[in-house]
C-alpha cells in the first residue's frame, strides 16, 4: 500500500465514483487508477468499492472505514511537508533595521556582518 493508491482511492470518492473524472483530476490514465485500486483492494484482502459489471457504484462498509483512515494519512502527509517546509525556512526571512545614522554608520555595520555570516539565507532591502 502507498500513498498513491490511497490518494486515487480518495479521488475517486470524490469524482462520485467516476474512475474517468478522477483520473483526469490525477493527471493520470484510467486504467493506472483502476489498477491501483484493484492492487490497493488485493492487498488489504477486502472489497472497498462496489461494482455492477464495469462500473463502479459505491462504497462497502469497510470501504468506508478505509476511506476515513486514508483521508488521515493523506492529511498527515500533508502535513508533514509543511512541517518540513516551515523548518527549512527558520534561518531565511527578511531583516530590516531602524536605527540613527550614527550607529548606523559606526555599530551596525559588525553586527549586521557577522548577522549575514550566521544567517546567510537572510535578505537585506
Amino acid at each position: 500500500m502507498n500513498l498513491r493508491q490511497l490518494r486515487y482511492l480518495c479521488q475517486v470518492v470524490e469524482c462520485g465514483f467516476n474512475i474517468t473524472h478522477a483520473a483526469r483530476g490525477l493527471h493520470t490514465s484510467q486504467p493506472g487508477v483502476s489498477k491501483q485500486l484493484a492492487a490497493l483492494e488485493s492487498e488489504l484482502n477486502v472489497d472497498i468499492l462496489i461494482r455492477r459489471g464495469n462500473r463502479i457504484v459505491g462504497i462497502t462498509n469497510p470501504g468506508r472505514a478505509i476511506l476515513s483512515v486514508a483521508r488521515r494519512m493523506l492529511d498527515d502527509a500533508h502535513n508533514l511537508h509543511k512541517i518540513s517546509d516551515e523548518f527549512g525556512l527558520q534561518d531565511s526571512g527578511r531583516l530590516v533595521v531602524g536605527t540613527t545614522h550614527t550607529h548606523a554608520r559606526y555599530v551596525l555595520p559588525g553586527v549586521i556582518r557577522r548577522f549575514s555570516e550566521a544567517y546567510p539565507r537572510m535578505s537585506r532591502p
